[in-house]
């Protein structure tokens, strides 16, 4: 036991975080102790002001020379992707409601994890220069296309509220942008430094990640969720989840594997292709839900959710990647 929590904290953290929510909700209601409002702001803050710390900008030169992997793998995390969480949110809208079916959508549309994206390409013998070039290159991307589509989709369906569009922009730019900004204008100063302790970061944020989850998660409790979520809608979301990973990775597979890019390239194109972001998603998704009248933490499961797919089913096809690139005795 001991074993698979030192293993899989991340997981254990999530599922810690959740079962407090359902716990003692009242952490999450305006009033508590705790000062959720301000919190998750500070949470969201500190989590960008560190990514954009430890984010290795100055790598993208070094990769501009294989601008065609990097051209595939960006259009299929901000193109593909959200077209395959759409197929999937089509005929399953009817059951599992806006909250759910904008998670499915959310989860498409948001960009790749650093440190899994990295690590899993490592592991596997992949091209550690692409995958700093992609990890980098999509979570600034992010940052503007995420509150794009969530603006847009707001705007032609239930669930948004009457928001000035420049309020609306300005608080993410205070939340989000700002706070990558001045972590990008740090690093030149500090780089070595903050190089030798970015481990530090990734020891961090997971806890900030689970505050903003076990507020979530405590507000759609407070808010009674189930009442408006049957429990075929949450097991429908969840069955979403699996078709959604199970056929961007295929076909993500499958596409690769007819292009005429290096081994190593694929490797690194496929991980940052799939996986999605976790620490940059559940901030992004706080700060854009208070102008939405769903509850955070049904937009956010899905994501939740395919976090454990990737963590899990990602493992797997390192450990097989790894083990094709050992030294055959």
């Amino acid at each position: 036991m001991v074993r698979f929590v030192m293993s899989n904290q991340f997981i254990v953290g999530v599922f810690v975080a959740a079962l407090l929510a359902g716990l003692y909700p009242e952490g999450a209601a305006e009033d508590s102790w705790l000062f959720p409002q301000y919190a998750t702001k500070v949470g969201v803050f500190i989590i960008f002001l560190l990514q954009g710390m430890i984010l290795p900008t100055e790598e993208l030169s070094r990769g501009l020379s294989q601008w065609k992997v990097h051209v595939f793998t960006q259009c299929y995390i901000f193109i593909v992707m959200p077209i395959i969480a759409w197929l999937v949110t089509m005929p399953l809208t009817g059951i599992v409601g806006p909250a759910l079916s904008f998670g499915w959508l959310y989860l498409g549309i948001i960009p790749c994890t650093i440190s899994t994206s990295v690590v899993y390409t490592t592991k596997s013998g992949g091209s550690m220069i692409v995958s700093l070039f992609n990890t980098s290159v999509a979570n600034v991307i992010g940052i503007f296309i995420v509150p794009a589509f969530y603006i847009w989709y707001t705007g032609t369906n239930d669930g948004g509220t009457n928001v000035p569009l420049g309020e609306m922009l300005f608080k993410i730019f205070l939340l989000l942008l700002l706070p990558l900004m001045l972590g990008q204008g740090i690093r030149p100063f500090a780089h070595r430094f903050i190089d030798r302790y970015k481990h530090i970061p990734s020891k961090v944020c997971p806890y900030i990640i689970y505050s903003i989850i076990y507020f979530s998660f405590a507000k759609a409790v407070l808010n009674r969720f189930w009442e408006k979520q049957p429990p075929l809608a949450l097991a429908v979301a969840a069955l979403g989840i699996v078709l959604i990973a199970v056929v961007g990775w295929s076909l993500c597979a499958l596409l690769l594997k007819a292009m005429p890019f290096k081994r190593e390239d694929k490797i690194a194109a496929f991980y940052c292709s799939t996986q999605k972001t976790v620490a940059a998603g559940v901030p992004m998704a706080q700060s854009l839900m208070i102008y939405s009248e769903w509850d955070a933490g049904m937009v956010l499961l899905p994501l939740l959710l395919y976090c454990l797919f990737q963590f899990s089913v990602g493992g797997v096809i390192v450990g097989k990647l790894a083990a094709k690139n050992a030294p055959q005795h």
